[in-house]
């Protein structure tokens, strides 16, 4: 029945989604960047190939070690055709975003359960934090979505541990939660999960009779739950460890700061970025506009019920590091205003959030479970036998009239009146509260177990009304989407043109002008065409430096990287300088470059050694690209020889963005160059030996072949995830086995008791 319950609100403030002409999905991150992805990923899979790499971006970037988004958590169900077009996935990614805040929902209530709060108030308190203004926000983009609706769960499982170390269902919902959590996105909302782990435990140490007492209780549950973070670490091992240890080499962040290149801090102004200031505080109360990734707004009804939790359960350990929790939050929102980000700033891990209002969705959290408490609070004072359950059941009632007053004294105030974006008048919020006070204060007078949960169901429906008054759940209509808007169908006349011209995908593309060359390359991924435009955030540093287009280099660069075709609008002089004009369709110019390098072919003679990205530039600039290229490291001049290549051929019989097989056949000497970002993760063999792959042309692949005919094998396979598929086995093997253990002890102990009993 409860879940009937949590469905039907879902489907209430959700009912705006269910026209198919409207999606969640089109913010510029979530359409392009992670629907691009999961398009790569669900193509990789397929093939039946495990999605390592995407071979369409910025000349191939890694997927391995990549933390936004792993192939490995089941919900993503990108293993199902659902991705193949830019309209399929703004319509998967809305459903699958509506199921995640389902999710949330549940879980949520699941964890108000666990914490001991009533059915009706577990409901409410998860309604009002799945679908607060800040879910709204956060529902733009799935990869963050997702992780998020475990959060819940995951801390039932940790106050499941704390409160009965013994049963085995609490450590299992924990180590489940927190691995899809983890596997759906490894970055944000697992370090909020281990700075509320944190709290939790303090917490607890900290509850009524003193540190040195609370320890003694805490250290059995703190091993349960370490051995959860084992366990769960040795799960994620193939997501977790690709990524920590080839961190240091990627491209953290990059804005309109200079690029933060794996640990390195980020400059304190950037950590400043988007936070709240002290006035919209009041956003809290009254809807204002809200900040770029996060809303602050819960509505006075919420803040009064959590009012009261705050003054009538601080017994708990569990309310009283919600209450932290909400402070910490809400303070940390607003960055270096209330001075918090000074801290923030020094604290390892913590300091990987940048912008302050991320902090916004734990803030929501806290104080939907405080509401959640204070709506028992209240049906407690209400109870024929409340001179049992409070001692002091004014105090409730003045924290309501507090939050009352200050409603009142900020609607006073012409400047954030002005700044409100309420649906309703924020008069009818402050009335509300009022009457809800009036009432329970006439309940009082004859206190009753079914006043109680008269005012109980009161208060919350209030409650969800409000915010479903407030905060509209109407997704974006897709008409509006920037693949309609900005020209995606031109373009997608474009690209069948370039596959029409290059079915062998033997080159690469590049856009220029002023076509949104990031919309412009990610949408070229769904038809298979490699382009140098895209980031991808985090991306190989190098990687970036050396095949990011973004302007012409010097002569010959991107015509020497495979860009033989330039797409653009109005292009300059010098974005088409080496190209000749081909086409003109859907209203944009195709260019093609007289001469660029193939994907693969063989070569005989080494043009010349280089010392460095600048000196093979500067050599490039006079290449005759007619005959190939092969500059090398003074090291390796003997990987060719002078002969002629008369007589040598090469094709590609079989290609993916993970495999690629060539047979070659050469009198004399040769060697294959590959182009295609020269990687140790890639490995060679030649007629099914290994084989070694020599780094050229500065950023591209070689592999030195004997006279003859042959068989070239190259594979790619990162060193970092072979080891970790085998540790996360043995870590989901370790579970089970624990699990089974654990289970059987139970029982042997058990029989011990009935045996002793008889």
């Amino acid at each position: 029945m409860t879940l009937l319950i949590l469905t039907a609100l879902w489907c209430f403030f959700l009912r705006n989604t269910f026209d198919a002409g409207r999606s969640f999905a089109l913010d510029m991150d979530n359409e392009f960047f992670v629907g691009t992805v999961l398009s790569a990923i669900s193509a990789s899979l397929s093939h039946g190939e495990w999605p390592l790499r995407m071979d369409t971006v910025l000349g191939g970037v890694p997927l391995y070690n990549f933390p936004q988004l792993s192939p490995l958590y089941p919900f993503y169900f990108a293993s199902l055709p659902i991705f193949r077009t830019p309209g399929d996935v703004v319509h998967s990614m809305h459903w699958l975003t509506v199921g995640h805040l389902l999710i949330l929902e549940i879980n949520t209530f699941v964890f108000l359960r666990v914490v001991g709060v009533s059915r009706i108030a577990a409901v409410a308190g998860a309604a009002l934090f799945a679908f607060s203004a800040n879910s709204l926000t956060y529902a733009a983009w799935l990869n963050i979505t997702a992780p998020y609706a475990w959060f819940p769960l995951y801390l039932a499982g940790l106050i499941g541990i704390f409160r009965a170390p013994d049963r085995v269902i609490f450590p299992v919902v924990a180590l489940v939660a927190v691995v899809l959590l983890a596997l759906a996105s490894p970055a944000q909302p697992l370090i909020h999960a281990v700075m509320v782990s944190i709290v939790f435990v303090v917490a607890h140490c900290w509850r009524g009779n003193g540190f040195v007492d609370g320890w003694k209780e805490t250290r059995r549950p703190l091993a349960v739950l370490g051995a959860v973070g084992v366990l769960a670490f040795l799960i994620v091992a193939p997501i977790v460890i690709p990524t920590a240890l080839e961190f240091k080499d990627m491209i953290r962040w990059i804005g309109s700061f200079p690029p933060v290149i794996g640990n390195a801090r980020i400059p304190f102004a950037a950590f400043q970025v988007d936070q709240l200031s002290v006035s919209s505080l009041a956003g809290i109360l009254f809807r204002q506009e809200g900040a770029a990734v996060g809303s602050p707004y819960v509505g006075v009804i919420g803040v009064a019920l959590a009012a009261v939790a705050a003054v009538s359960s601080m017994r708990s350990w569990i309310a009283r590091a919600l209450l932290f929790i909400a402070l910490y939050s809400i303070i940390s929102a607003t960055g270096s205003n209330l001075g918090l980000a000074h801290f923030n700033y020094l604290v390892p891990v913590l300091n990987k959030i940048r912008e302050p209002s991320r902090f916004l969705v734990l803030f929501q959290f806290a104080i939907a479970a405080l509401a959640a408490l204070g709506i028992d609070q209240l049906r407690r004072v209400l109870r024929a036998d409340r001179d049992l359950a409070v001692r002091n059941p004014r105090r409730e009632i003045a924290a309501l009239w507090v939050v009352a007053v200050l409603g009142l004294v900020l609607m006073l105030m012409p400047a954030i009146q002005a700044k409100t974006i309420s649906t309703l008048s924020p008069w009818v919020s402050v009335l509300a509260l009022v009457s809800l006070i009036a009432l329970t204060m006439l309940c009082m007078r004859k206190p009753s177990n079914s006043a109680g949960m008269f005012v109980g169901l009161l208060w919350a429906a209030v409650a969800l009304v409000l915010l479903a008054a407030d905060v509209r759940w109407v997704p974006a209509p897709i008409s509006a989407s920037k693949y309609n808007r900005d020209g995606g169908h031109e373009l997608d006349q474009v690209f069948d043109r370039l596959v029409a011209l290059d079915p062998k995908r033997r080159y690469r593309v590049v856009f220029d002008g002023t076509i949104d060359k990031q919309m412009a390359a990610m949408l070229a991924s769904y038809k298979g065409i490699r382009t140098l435009n895209a980031y991808f955030n985090p991306a190989p540093y190098r990687q970036f430096e050396e095949l990011y287009y973004h302007a012409q280099r010097s002569p010959n660069y991107f015509q020497a990287l495979g860009a033989r075709y330039l797409v653009c609008d109005s292009c300059a002089a010098d974005a088409v300088r080496g190209y000749e004009l081909l086409d003109r369709t859907a209203g944009f110019s195709i260019y093609e470059a007289k001469h660029a390098l193939p994907h693969s072919q063989l070569m005989t003679t080494v043009d010349g050694t280089y010392s460095g990205l600048n000196d093979f530039a500067a050599k490039l600039a006079g290449a005759d690209l007619s005959k190939g290229l092969l500059f090398v490291s003074p090291g390796d001049a003997d990987i060719a020889g002078t002969a002629s290549q008369d007589g040598c051929t090469s094709e590609e019989t079989r290609r993916s963005a993970e495999r690629m097989r060539v047979t070659s056949t050469c009198p004399a000497k040769a060697a294959l160059v590959v182009n295609e970002f020269f990687d140790p993760s890639w490995k060679a063999k030649i007629d099914g030996k290994a084989a070694r792959i020599v780094r050229v042309n500065s950023s591209q692949m070689a592999i030195p072949l004997p006279p003859g005919q042959h068989v070239v094998d190259l594979r790619y396979r990162p060193v970092t995830f072979l080891v970790s598929v085998p540790i996360g086995i043995a870590g989901a093997g370790l579970a089970v086995l624990a699990l089974i253990l654990r289970r059987r002890g139970r029982a042997r102990s058990k029989a011990s008791v009935l045996g002793q009993g008889v």
